[in-house]
């Protein structure tokens, strides 16, 4: 039996139940679908994040460790100043004496240079 326009409200009505059933089937696989999607990318966010933080976490060890190396070599720095200080302070030092060394040789050779002579 054909339901037509003048068919079997019945026949008609369960045919509309029908049709509201695949209806509502079809809804909930698409929401069904949608939600695994949605959980896919939950699940791919998650594992960016653990990338991310990972990232992170290496990113600050070498951070720690530049400033570690940057520490040392600023100490390295002030301890090579001061003994760069220390250096020239002794190479005046040695000037000083050499000029002196000079001045003595120079008394010493007038000294002979007099006896030498008689005075």
């Amino acid at each position: 039996r054909m339901g037509g326009p003048g068919g079997d409200p019945r026949e008609m009505q369960a045919t509309e139940l029908q049709l509201a059933l695949v209806d509502a089937k079809l809804a909930l696989a698409t929401a069904e679908y949608e939600r695994e999607e949605a959980l896919h990318e939950v699940r791919k966010l998650h594992s960016d994040l653990d990338r991310n933080t990972e990232g992170n976490m290496k990113v600050a060890k070498e951070m720690t460790w530049l400033e570690v190396q940057f520490t040392e070599t600023r100490s390295e720095l002030v301890r090579l100043r001061h003994q760069n200080a220390t250096l020239e302070q002794d190479v005046k030092d040695m000037i000083s004496l050499k000029l002196e060394l000079a001045e003595a040789q120079a008394r010493i050779a007038e000294l002979e240079s007099e006896l030498g002579a008689g005075y």
